[in-house]
């Protein structure tokens, strides 16, 4: 897997190199920004932009590309052009994941399928649109991926030959398993899609797959294969031009130690990837990161610091209407303030953790919080009954 039979650039003879394309991606923003601008020239410029796309994605100011695309889905409009305007919702979906925008990558994903379902386009489209809703699910759980949507597309990637889609699916899938907790399943299928994405060359691809696949080991604490993939995923996003890949692999790192108790490394590796992250300005990592050393540093103690990197993350996910990471968050508050022996606010923080869980109620992956969040309430009563008894 982790070997040298992809090159450097991590591409195939043909490909787009990021590299060259890289030095000048400006000249090729305003070269499609003209043309998108420019009636006639439209459909060709989102045509370059596609043959690009991965290189897009690694340009640090990738929302620019996201407000171009936005612009792009008024003229596709004005041309009635629905084919046109899908594509162009799909690659919002993806640039939005790619900057951890959950929610709005959602709905870019669900915009993209009802043009999808007007346009009766062929299954494939649809599927690659449904690939990237079940990305998007693993950074904002809600209702709406039902399980029966996930059995269909795993029939329908039985049905593909292209390459390229299966390793979508195949890595949309692992994602998605992940999300639900089933790693076993995550696993197999992020092996598949390291194998479709070797096949075309994807290494970016294969890196990102390798990360997840790291993840769903230590979330299944088999924490050697989690290590064994997070050097594979490291050693390929040092082929690309992936810059977010240091924050990224720090971060899981930073996971891994914690999980095994070993809360100083941790906390030393949160900060390098905090570090990293507030430097690229990665408002979606640092959430998460913030949340990781906040538990760390309650593990060791230091109470004020968690409180603050606690209330830093839930402002974010406030902001991205991210309920699942919101009551995450509150579960670790009420932990915090039980520690110090202030119950009734954990008790309001559990309490406010469990409505937010309400909002999630069609979510596997919600039930965890209500158990966790239900079994602490439980301690708390019983604790409260034993102080009023001793009195």
């Amino acid at each position: 897997m982790c070997d040298d039979s992809v090159n450097n650039n991590g591409q195939k003879p043909g490909e787009p190199n990021c590299y060259e394309i890289m030095d000048s991606i400006d000249d090729w923003y305003e070269t499609i920004k003209l043309g998108i601008e420019t009636p006639h020239t439209l459909q060709d410029s989102i045509r370059s932009l596609s043959m690009i796309f991965s290189c897009v994605l690694a340009d640090p100011k990738t929302e620019r590309w996201n407000k171009l695309l936005l612009n792009a889905l008024h003229e596709t409009h004005i041309l009635h052009d629905i084919e046109l305007e899908m594509q162009v919702w799909k690659q919002i979906g993806q640039i939005n994941i790619h900057n951890g925008n959950g929610y709005y990558a959602q709905v870019a994903f669900h915009k993209a399928l009802e043009r999808a379902k007007e346009r009766g386009t062929l299954p494939q489209a649809t599927l690659e649109v449904y690939a990237g809703l079940l990305h998007a699910q693993m950074m904002h759980p809600d209702d709406t991926l039902e399980e029966e949507m996930i059995t269909w597309v795993t029939d329908l990637l039985e049905e593909t030959e292209d390459p390229c889609l299966q390793g979508e699916l195949t890595q949309a899938l692992t994602f998605a398993y992940t999300q639900r907790g089933s790693y076993d399943k995550a696993i197999a299928y992020g092996k598949r899609a390291i194998e479709h994405w070797k096949s075309v060359g994807k290494v970016i691809e294969m890196a990102r797959t390798a990360f997840t696949i790291a993840a769903a080991y230590r979330a299944a604490k088999d924490y050697d294969s989690a290590q064994r993939y997070l050097e594979c995923a490291k050693d390929l996003f040092g082929k690309t031009t992936f810059r977010r890949q240091y924050a990224l692999v720090a971060h899981e790192q930073a996971s891994l130690y914690y999980e095994q108790g070993q809360h100083k490394q941790a906390i030393q590796w949160f900060y390098e990837a905090l570090k990293e992250s507030l430097a690229l300005d990665l408002k979606h990592i640092i959430a998460p990161i913030r949340h990781g050393l906040a538990l760390a540093q309650m593990a060791l103690g230091d109470y004020k610091g968690a409180k603050k990197n606690l209330r830093l993350a839930l402002n974010w996910w406030i902001k991205d209407r991210n309920y699942y990471q919101q009551a995450w968050i509150c579960q670790a508050m009420g932990h915090l303030y039980y520690c110090q022996g202030k119950y009734a606010c954990a008790h309001d923080w559990w309490r406010r953790g469990l409505r937010l869980c309400d909002d999630l109620s069609n979510i596997e992956a919600s039930r965890e919080i209500v158990d966790e969040i239900e079994e602490n309430l439980a301690a708390l009563e019983e604790k409260a009954n034993g102080l009023s008894n001793n009195e």
